[in-house]
């Protein structure tokens, strides 16, 4: 576990758990149902959430809520001017990959997240190496198939990509966690399709690290 500026991170498959050590303003920045927010607001943290649907928040009354779409730069600017520089922890779990501009994004949470504070980003990971098989074979990265846009998932967005944007906009990368490990045998409704994955994993091991061997990577970015 690191400790970061007063706060303990750690990471349990695709959630994370930050611990209370001093007063802190948190942002769930696309916050769903809220079950995260409220996770933060029971252990005392000082929680804003903001998502696009806000009848689908259950924590109304609450926890204080905004309704933003995070594809309209309207939104994000008006947001922007009433909370620039305002919090301490800016929390984006799983949001970005359903963006259209992942740049303008991270630039937002920049605006509003103190000098020396914190972002907290996850999102697929797309350098596993089921993601590239997938690639090899059908030219799309897995959680991105024709089936995950229903979802949302419009935007892979490799490790490479996300550390050059936070260099170019001034945010500096601490550290990246794994978020949920794969099964190393993953067994499938079809047959063929367990043994297929099987294979992969057993002939993918020796030349991948633990890291790429997660579902999503969450990213530790400083201001």
């Amino acid at each position: 576990m690191d400790c970061v500026s007063g706060f303990q991170f750690t990471h349990t498959k695709q959630r994370g758990a930050i611990k209370k050590e001093e007063d802190l303003l948190v942002l769930d920045i696309a916050a769903g149902e809220g079950a995260f927010s409220k996770r933060l607001f029971d252990n005392g943290f000082c929680v804003d959430s903001v998502d696009i649907d806000h009848e689908n928040f259950k924590y109304n009354g609450t926890i204080p809520f905004v309704k933003i779409d995070l594809n309209n730069a309207q939104n994000l600017g008006e947001f922007i001017l009433q909370n620039k520089e305002r919090y301490d922890i800016v929390v984006s779990m799983e949001t970005i990959e359903h963006l259209e501009n992942p740049w303008m994004f991270l630039r937002s949470l920049k605006e509003v997240v103190k000098p020396g504070g914190y972002i907290v980003l996850s999102t697929p990971n797309i350098e596993s190496p089921w993601s590239k098989f997938c690639f090899f074979l059908r030219d799309r990265f897995l959680m991105f198939m024709e089936g995950d846009l229903p979802y949302g998932h419009i935007n892979p967005l490799t490790s490479f990509e996300l550390k050059t944007i936070f260099n170019r906009i001034g945010l500096v990368h601490e550290a990246t966690y794994p978020g949920g490990l794969y099964p190393l045998l993953w067994f499938r409704k079809r047959f063929f399709d367990s043994i297929y994955w099987c294979l992969v994993n057993i002939l993918s091991l020796p030349f991948t690290n633990r890291l790429d061997y997660s579902w999503c990577k969450i990213y530790l970015i400083r201001r």
